[in-house]
């Protein structure tokens, strides 16, 4: 049992310093999680296990609810944020004018508008203007 613990607080306390530092690749931040939450909830989720199995409720199950709901919670934030990052609307040319629409109305074809340092909700090829590349949402170093 201590050295579950003691794994579970390495790996924690070595991921919530790294992580804002961005100094481990995401792949490895994630098990080092995963790591944490197995070896510490390990021995309370067997316990919960056997309580529930025997139609029982303990502290050992809240504890392991409790957990998934955070990690849920966390998940869900995270979903939303990424949503609030793209753009409803884009500027587009048809007919010869440009004119702004909602994302739903775009169109296989649109030329999209862009200007510098403008979100789009759309991919594409760049096929005037610079740099010359793939619309990827990435930042191109060097180019420009």
């Amino acid at each position: 049992m201590a050295v579950f613990t003691l794994a579970c607080l390495l790996s924690l306390v070595l991921v919530w310093v790294a992580e804002p530092m961005r100094a481990l690749p995401w792949s490895l931040i994630v098990s080092l999680y995963v790591l944490g939450y197995l070896t510490g909830g390990s021995h309370s989720a067997v316990r919960a296990v056997r309580a529930l199995a025997a139609g029982s409720l303990n502290v050992d199950c809240l504890m392991i609810l409790a957990a998934l709901a955070y990690v849920l919670g966390r998940t869900r934030q995270a979903i939303e944020d990424l949503m609030d990052l793209s753009p409803e609307e884009d500027i587009v040319r048809r007919g010869g004018q440009e004119q702004r629409i909602a994302v739903d109305e775009l169109c296989t074809g649109d030329t999209l508008i862009v200007r510098l340092a403008e979100r789009i909700a759309a991919g594409g090829i760049v096929r005037a203007g610079r740099p010359r590349h793939s619309v990827t949402g990435q930042h191109a170093r060097g180019l420009g």
